[in-house]
Order: structure tokens, then sequence, then C-alpha cells
């Protein structure tokens, strides 16, 4: 199936499409199957309150038919929480009602939706042919010879209307990859991508290192570190001073993550593999740079680093450089991997941001009849791009200290188990399943080689700019730190940049014919043509579509 995108939107209809392929298109070539993509994101939110309200009026003809009494509530937002409190205002009506009303104002609203859902097209459509090879013969034509040159596609007689040759082509997505409410393009959403990104890169120039954010809390008079050890020093023992800096270090760097997050999915993808692709990318940069690469060159920001590269004043100012990537680091960073196995894989588990989500819109009822709605839109997908980052961010702390600071080995090891254990049982029993692609696999790959190199210029540092040698010329380990570097540096350049090793990939998959995926497997029960064709012509339709059984 591939996916056509700029079509233009006044034309964008199935007999037109269906009409082109065969004037302009050989027999074996013409499309079995068209699916027009429509402006749904409001039909979807109808259909999501439509069926948040029959689940509440299913509970009060429940509570009605065990109790043998009528529900009562406050049809105010938080009406739950008023109910439970004496001094909130006294408005109960009649839940069942109320709930009854609701479900026929919306599925009136739905049904005007699903009536001017033709008039709505988004200049998408779905077309499927009957092989693989058609597939492939079709996008290639739309497909322009040369970068600098435009498509030129077959003609037809709607040539000056549908306007193929500015046609955008591709391979569809698995339909369940797709979220529908947010497959339009609009003006606004680039609009968004700029701020949210602007805003994102600002954050990470002025406030990089939680450090900086520890620096400006003791800034506060009574959050002075100096004030506080004065005061408690005799009640507190010195365990919990030293392991009080990397517990908030870790607090920090587990937030700062969240919000790249949450701000990525305000994007509005329309993929769930990309969504989290990009996320991955974003946390794991973010999180290597602020936890591990500023640290180890004894800055907290961004801004440190400009300006002490910009800093003139002192002509006789030098770069101290047997400070970069100390070896005593590696006792901070054992610290660190520790405080994340034990405590940050045990909050994962207690899952405090959904707790508190599930809190803030149980708050928000009306009454504890819309409290199993509540409860099943807390059941998110397993967010897959943070922890993927996070477990990579460990592992490159531990790669890049293990020859210097070999302790962290195993603590980084420790780390992996738990940190194992606890996505197999989130992954298992708390989350959806969520929608990846190879590409974040490949991304992971990309990252474990990132790392290594961190690990080389460690060594490079360690032993060429902290040796011990007096003479001007560099130690043999120091000419094989150089060496290894180059070398090191070259194959991820040549991988990075020209996929020299993906022959070699651990990753490997087989694509099938589209006539042998469409054939049973062993054991199934075979299905007629006619069954086999409707299964098909409904991939790519919508759920909200599919449960209202609409046919546009």
């Amino acid at each position: 199936t591939l996916m056509f995108d700029l079509i233009p939107e006044k034309f964008c209809t199935k007999d037109l499409i269906i009409r082109h392929f065969q004037e302009a298109y050989e027999e074996s070539l013409h499309p079995e199957d068209v699916q027009i993509a429509y402006f749904v994101s409001k039909l979807i939110a109808l259909t999501a309150k439509l069926e948040k309200a029959r689940r509440a009026v299913n509970y009060c003809e429940s509570y009605i038919s065990k109790k043998g009494q009528r529900l009562l509530m406050n049809d105010n937002c938080c009406g739950i929480v008023f109910g439970c409190c004496s001094c909130g205002a006294v408005n109960d009506i009649d839940a069942l009602d109320f709930y009854q009303q609701r479900v026929n104002d919306l599925r009136t609203e739905v049904e005007k939706e699903q009536t001017n859902l033709h008039k709505k097209p988004i200049g998408v459509a779905f077309v499927t042919f009957s092989n693989l090879q058609s597939a492939e013969t079709v996008k290639k034509d739309f497909q322009g010879r040369l970068c600098c040159l435009s498509a030129s596609p077959q003609q037809s007689s709607l040539q000056k209307d549908l306007k193929p040759e500015t046609w955008e082509v591709r391979f569809a997505p698995p339909p369940e990859d797709i979220y529908w409410e947010n497959l339009n393009k609009s003006n606004f959403r680039i609009i968004k991508v700029w701020v949210i990104n602007t805003i994102l890169f600002i954050v990470l120039f002025f406030c990089t290192s939680p450090a900086y954010l520890i620096n400006l809390l003791e800034t506060l008079p009574f959050l002075n570190a100096e004030s506080i050890r004065d005061e408690m020093n005799e009640g507190l023992p010195s365990y919990i001073t030293d392991f009080l800096p990397t517990l908030l270090l870790w607090t920090l760097s587990a937030l700062l993550p969240v919000i790249v997050a949450y701000s990525d999915w305000w994007l509005g993808h329309w993929r769930r593999s990309l969504e989290n692709l990009w996320i991955m990318r974003k946390v794991f940069g973010y999180l290597l740079f602020m936890v591990l690469i500023l640290p180890s060159i004894g800055l907290t920001t961004v801004r440190g680093l400009v300006e002490s590269a910009l800093k003139s004043e002192n002509s006789t100012a030098e770069i101290n450089w047997e400070c970069i990537f100390l070896p005593d680091n590696g006792a901070f960073f054992i610290n660190y991997v520790t405080t994340s196995a034990l405590i940050g894989t045990g909050l994962e588990i207690i899952r405090f941001p959904e707790l508190f989500m599930y809190s803030f819109r149980l708050a928000f009822a009306r009454s504890q009849a819309e409290i199993s709605s509540v409860r099943k839109e807390i059941l998110y997908e397993f967010p897959f791009g943070i922890n993927y980052a996070w477990m990579l961010l460990i592992f490159a702390l531990t790669v890049s200290y293990s020859v210097i600071c070999p302790l962290i080995t195993p603590f980084g090891l420790f780390y992996m188990v738990m940190k194992h254990a606890t996505d197999r049982y989130n992954i298992y029993f708390a989350y959806k399943a969520s929608k990846i692609n190879k590409n974040i696999h490949g991304c992971a790959i990309n990252c474990v080689m990132i790392s290594l190199l961190i690990q080389q210029l460690i060594l490079l540092f360690f032993n060429t700019v902290r040796a011990n040698g007096t003479s001007g010329l560099l130690p043999p380990r120091g000419i094989f730190s150089i060496t290894m570097f180059t070398i090191f540096s070259l194959l991820f350049l040549v991988q990075i940049f020209f996929h020299a090793f993906k022959g070699i990939s651990p990753i490997q998959y087989i694509q099938k014919p589209t006539q042998l995926s469409l054939q049973p497997e062993e054991g199934s029960r075979v299905l007629n043509t006619a069954h086999r064709h409707t299964y098909r012509t409904q991939q790519f339709i919508p759920d909200v579509l599919r449960n209202v059984n609409i046919n546009v």
C-alpha cells in the first residue's frame, strides 16, 4: 500500500483517483482499493466523550439494580470532590438522567460530524496494489530522476485537477502506527515545532546541567548548603550528606527528560514509531550532554562553555587540561549509577507521574460513574523512547569510565539487570504495547558507538594530557590512544553517513511479498475472496469510523 500526500483537497475522492490510475497506467498497475483520509480529529474527540458517557450510563443502571436507589451527582466540574465534603455547593441531580441526556446530545453531534465528514478530505490517500512489484513501480514513477528535478509521472485526463507531479509518495506505515487525528498537516503545527524546539534550546543553553540548578538553589538563604551544614552538622550523618547531592542530581536529571518528552508529544507526530524515535534521540542527546560530557570537563552549562572559550581578557589564561576527564569523577558516576539502579527503578515501578495524573483526573470527575473512564484514560503506552534513552545513558556512563575507573562496571551491570526486570514487568502488566520500528534499534546502535567513541576520547586525554612524561615526545600509550581514536572516529563516520557495515548489522529484516503475507498460516481458517477483500479495504480506516460503521 502506498500513501499519497499533497493531493488537492477539492478533487481528493476515491473515484477520481481510481480513474486517474486506470487511465495513466497499464492494467497490471491498477489499484485494488483506495482509501481517502479525512479530518477526523473532532470526530475522535466526540466519540471518546460519547463512549465515556455510555460507560457512565451503564454504571448508573448497574448501581440501581444492585442498591435499589438512584445515584445522585453534582454536575459541576470536580463534582466528586464536592460530593465528599459537606462544604461544597449542593446541586444534586439524578446521574442516570444527566448521562442519558449527554449521550443523546453527543450522539447528535457525532452523527452531524459523520454527515459532513466527506467534505473534509485532507489530501491523503492510501492506494493498495495487487503485489509489491506494482507498488514499487508506481512509487519509482512518482520520484524524480535527480534530486534537483521534479517528478513526471504518467498523465491522464485529470492531470490539471489532480496535479500528480506535486504528490508525495511513500510506503504506507501499518494502520495501528498512525495517529489519525494528527495526520492532517497545518501551518500551526510548523509554528509549534519551531516554538517548542526554540524554547528547549534556550533551556539547554542557559540551564543545561542539574549542577547549575543546585548552584541556583544554594543562593537562597534557607537552602544555603553551608548554613544547613553548620546548623545540622550534629543531626545528619555523613553518609546522608554525601548521598543527598547525588539524589538531587538524579531527581533533576530525571525530571528534565520528561519535560522534553511531553513537549515532543504535544507537537503531534502522525506516527507512533517516529514519535518514540525522536523522543529517544532528544532525551539521549540531552542526558549525555547534561550528565556525562559537561560534568566531565568541569562545566555546568553550555553558557559556561562558550564563556570559557570566548574569554580573552587575561592573555595568560590557559585551560587547565589536567582537570578534564578526571578519574576521580568515577566515584560520582558510581553513585549516580547506583542511585539509578536502586531508587530509579523503584520509582519506575511505583509510577509517580501516572499516579499524579490519575489523582488529577479523578479530582475533575463529576461523579463516581466516571471513575471507570478515568482508569481507562491513564492506561498509557509504554514510553519506549524515554526508557531506551535512559538505559543507553547508563551504558554510556559505564563504558566511558570502565577503563580508568573499573569499579563502575559491576554497578553498571547491576543497573542493567534491575532495568531489565523493571521494564519487563511494566511492559507485561502496567502499560499498553507501544509501536516501534527498526530505526529506533539502529539509532540505539549509533548511540552505543558514540559511547565507545567517548571512551576512546577519555583514554586519549588520560594517556596524553595527564601523562607524567617530561620529554616533549608523547608516551607510547598516548600514540596508541591517538591511533585508536582516529581509527574509531573514521569507522563511526563511515557507518553513520555511508552505512558501510549495514550487511553485518545484528538487525536482520526479511520483507515478505504481498501475496505470501496474505496467505493464511497453518491451522488458521481460510477466508474466501470476498472476506479477504473486505478486510483489505477496511485496513486503512480509523478505528472511530469502524466502530460507527460509516462508509466514506
